[in-house]
C-alpha cells in the first residue's frame, strides 16, 4: 500500500498532522518507537490558545486550569496577576499524548507504535516520486513524508535537510504533596525570572503534586540542579524530594532554517518551533500540523505542485511570531532584571498577556505600545548578533 502521508512521531505535531490529514480524506500512517502512553521530559502546561486549535475539548486530561500567575524575581515574590477567565490547562504528557493520538486514530489515521525508524529513501529529483521508510523489520511507501519525532528524532538527520538550531535545555520533576493540595496553587501557577539567562524557573500545579522546572541557556547540567534546588527550596523542600527528574532539549529554529524539502515536511520540535520567549512548544506544534495538513492536502490533490506553500504560510504566522518571540528572548539575555521588574509591575500589559494566552492576540501586538522603542530594538537586537550576545553572557554568568 502507498499512503498518502507518513507520519513519523506521535507528539502532539505528528497526531494533530494525522488527524488532520485524515480528517480530510487523506491514507495515513503514523509510526513512533515508543509504545504509549509513554512519558515525555515537559511540564504539560497547555495554554488556552493551543487548545482553542482543536475540534474537541481536552476534559478528560486536564488536571488543574489556571487563571492566575504569581510572579518572583529570584525567588522573591512580587506580585500576583489574576485573569477573569482560563489562561493554562495543565496536563501530564504521557496522557496528553496518548488522547491526542486516540483521536488521530478515530478521524481515520493508522498507528504503528512500538516502531523505530532504520532507514529512508527519499526521491532524488524531490517531485511525486515515493518516500520509502524502513522501520521494524517493514518498509513503508508514501507519497509524502511529515518528520515530527522531536528535537532528538532521526528523520531530520536522516533526510539531510539543514537544521540549524540554537539550544536551550530545561531540568524539571515532580514535588509530591503528602498533606492536602496548598490552597495557593489550586488555580495559579508560578514563573520565576531574573537569574536564568534566556529562561525562567516555574511551578506547575498538577493532580496531587506539584511540577517544578528551570529552563535557560548556557547553564549546563550542574547550572540547572542548582538553579531548580534553589527554587525548590523557596517552597520549603530540597532537591531530593523531586522524583522523576529529567533534563531535555528545548530547539529553537535560527531564522531562515528551512521546514520542506521536497516530499518532506517538519512540524514542531522536528522543526525547532519551541516558542523563544515562553519555552512553550505544544501551540506551535499544533498549529504547525495545522498548516502541514492543510498544505499536504492540497499538494495529494493536485493542486499545488509542491510543498512550498507550507515553508510560506509559516513564515507569514507561525515563523514570523517567533521573531517578536526571538527578541524578547533576547531581552531577557541583555536585561534579566529589568525585563522581571517591568513583567511584574506593567499592570497595563497585564491585559495583553492575558489575551497572548488565550490566542486573542500575537507577541506582535506587544510593539504597538511602544514604536520607537521597538524600533531600536529592531535594529540592535538581530539574530546575526545573537551569537556574540551569548558568548558576552556566558562570561558574565560564571
Amino acid at each position: 500500500m502507498i499512503y498518502d502521508v507518513l507520519v513519523v512521531g506521535g507528539g502532539p505535531a505528528g497526531s494533530t498532522t494525522a488527524r488532520e490529514c485524515a480528517a480530510r480524506g487523506l491514507s495515513v500512517l503514523l509510526i513512533d518507537k515508543a509504545v504509549f502512553p509513554r512519558d515525555k521530559p515537559c511540564g504539560g502546561a497547555v495554554s488556552v490558545r493551543a487548545a482553542s486549535l482543536l475540534p474537541f475539548g481536552l476534559d478528560p486530561v486536564i488536571e488543574r486550569t489556571a487563571q492566575a500567575i504569581r510572579f518572583s524575581t529570584c525567588r522573591q515574590p512580587r506580585v500576583t496577576q489574576v485573569s477573569k477567565t482560563p489562561l493554562v490547562y495543565f496536563t501530564q504528557r504521557r496522557y496528553l499524548d496518548l488522547f491526542l493520538l486516540e483521536q488521530a486514530n478515530k478521524s481515520g489515521a493508522k498507528i504503528l507504535e512500538g516502531t523505530a525508524v532504520r532507514e529512508m529513501t527519499l526521491p532524488e529529483n524531490q517531485k511525486r516520486e515515493e518516500v520509502i521508510l524502513r522501520a521494524g523489520g517493514a518498509s513503508f511507501r508514501g507519497r509524502t513524508l511529515v518528520a515530527a519525532d522531536g528535537a532528538a528524532g532521526v528523520t531530520v538527520r536522516m533526510s539531510g535537510i539543514p537544521a540549524p538550531r540554537w539550544r536551550g535545555a530545561a531540568l524539571e520533576g515532580n514535588y509530591k504533596i503528602s498533606e492536602g493540595f496548598p490552597e495557593k496553587w489550586e488555580d495559579c501557577f508560578a514563573i520565576d525570572t531574573g537569574d536564568i539567562p534566556g529562561g525562567y524557573g516555574w511551578i506547575f500545579p498538577k493532580k496531587d503534586h506539584l511540577n517544578i522546572g528551570v529552563g535557560g541557556l548556557s547553564l549546563g547540567k550542574s547550572g540547572l540542579e542548582n538553579k531548580l534546588s534553589s527554587l525548590i527550596r523557596a517552597e520549603g523542600g530540597e532537591l531530593s524530594d523531586i522524583s522523576d527528574l529529567k533534563g531535555f532539549s528545548l530547539p529553537i529554529q535560527k531564522p531562515g532554517a528551512p521546514i520542506v524539502k521536497g516530499n518532506l515536511l517538519l512540524v514542531g520540535d522536528a522543526a525547532g518551533l519551541v516558542d523563544p520567549y515562553s519555552g512553550e512548544g505544544i501551540h506551535n506544534a499544533m498549529r504547525s500540523g495545522t498548516l502541514a495538513a492543510k498544505h499536504l492536502s492540497r499538494y495529494i490533490s493536485g493542486s499545488a505542485s509542491d510543498l512550498s506553500g507550507y515553508q510560506r504560510e509559516m513564515t507569514q504566522t507561525v515563523l514570523a511570531d517567533m521573531a517578536v518571540s526571538l527578541q524578547l528572548f533576547m531581552l531577557i539575555h541583555l536585561l534579566p532584571l529589568w525585563i522581571a521588574e517591568r513583567l511584574h509591575h506593567d499592570v497595563g500589559r497585564w491585559p495583553l498577556i492575558c489575551r497572548i494566552l488565550r490566542g486573542e492576540a500575537q507577541y506582535h501586538d506587544l510593539k504597538a505600545g511602544g514604536p520607537v522603542v521597538w524600533g531600536v530594538l529592531d535594529y540592535f537586537l538581530r539574530p546575526s548578533v545573537f551569537p556574540a550576545v551569548s558568548k558576552i553572557l556566558r562570561r558574565l554568568n560564571r
